[in-house]
């Protein structure tokens, strides 16, 4: 697979993920969707088995106050509510956050490597490839430069046809 298409899908998956954080109703509707079907199917087949389809109630921890002190930090009565926002909201946000911070950053780099990969080859290179490659590449040679990139790059892609050739043939020994 491509790694542009790849990436491409990350970053969808990303989006997808963004919109759907705060649909909170919808996870509940179909859970209880589930819970019904469940307890349907506990009924038809004779199990002495039930799925409660409710959270249970905390009870809310009071804490002492000091004359004149206020509290922030009150957590919600509604054990529904409570769960949306501790836990749901949450891990939602925190996976989104961590796709966010493993991928979108390294969007020049996709672009650039799926250049190297020769079922994409094309004889006319877009004019700024490889300008997140030759960057990264001078601590390992200074000479390297984008165009001399571009330039070598565009030489092997014509070469390519033949030195696939030698490449089957030597295999076929």
């Amino acid at each position: 697979m491509n790694m542009i298409q790849v990436y491409t899908m990350v970053i969808q998956s990303i989006s997808v993920l963004s919109k759907e954080s705060r649909n909170f109703d919808n996870v509940v509707d179909n859970t209880n969707l589930f819970i019904d079907w469940a307890n349907d199917e506990f009924i038809k087949n004779n199990l002495d088995y039930t799925v409660e389809n409710c959270l249970p109630e905390k009870r809310n921890n009071k804490k002492k106050l000091m004359p004149g002190e206020n509290t922030h930090d009150e957590t919600p009565e509604n054990s529904i509510f409570r769960f949306k926002t501790q836990v749901f909201n949450v891990v939602y946000d925190q996976v989104v956050s961590s796709l966010n911070n493993r991928f979108k950053s390294h969007g020049d780099l996709y672009k650039e490597s799926s250049l190297l990969d020769p079922r994409y080859f094309k004889e006319n290179l877009p004019e700024n490839s490889f300008n997140w490659m030759s960057s990264k590449l001078p601590k390992f040679n200074s000479e390297i430069t984008v165009c001399k990139l571009h330039s070598e790059m565009q030489d092997f892609i014509r070469k390519w046809p033949k030195l696939k050739l030698i490449v089957v043939s030597i295999e076929l020994l």
